[in-house]
């Protein structure tokens, strides 16, 4: 199998390369809604300004509460990668329920806490009240900085062929 580009590999994660199997990856999708943070009173939790709610899936593993990730990077273009420390700090499944950890394959509210700041490239996330377009929205990946660089050195890899 052939992955030209980082949409390729992580689409196909779970076929027959195992890359993510011992690592976290984090897809996050959107901004949730003031109206759905209020309807799950997650908007009575106090955030600091290096914090923010975003719906997040496990893509390939479960992730557990306090996970680290040191790599953010959008969808569409992995070299656009910024590296510092986030914590998985709150996941709240249906917006009603706290959880220790978000299984893969799970869509769920989570909080996280950016060391440095939250990153002024979030501000391309889709707000959830928003059609999607990806012309105008991104989607991002958390993972690790081991995961991105094998994830850099199998695509390249994979170009060369």
């Amino acid at each position: 199998m052939t992955f030209e580009n980082i949409n390729d590999l992580i689409a196909n994660q779970n076929s027959e390369n195992k890359l993510f199997s011992d690592s976290p990856l984090l897809r996050l999708s959107e901004l949730p809604s003031g109206k759905n943070l209020k309807r799950g009173s997650l908007d009575k939790i106090h955030l600091n300004p290096n914090e923010i709610w975003i719906d997040c899936r496990a893509v390939s593993n479960d992730i557990a509460k306090n996970a680290i990730f040191d790599v953010l990077f959008p969808f569409h273009t992995i070299e656009q990668s910024i590296y510092g420390k986030v914590i998985l700090k709150k996941i709240y499944i249906k917006l009603t329920t706290e959880s220790d950890c978000l299984p893969c394959g799970y869509t769920a509210v989570c909080l996280l806490h950016f060391t440095e700041g939250v990153p002024k490239i979030l501000a391309k996330l889709r707000p959830e009240t928003q059609k999607p377009d990806y012309d105008k929205y991104e989607i991002f990946y958390l993972t690790q900085r081991s995961v991105y660089e094998k994830m850099q050195s199998f695509i390249e890899r994979e170009q060369d062929i």
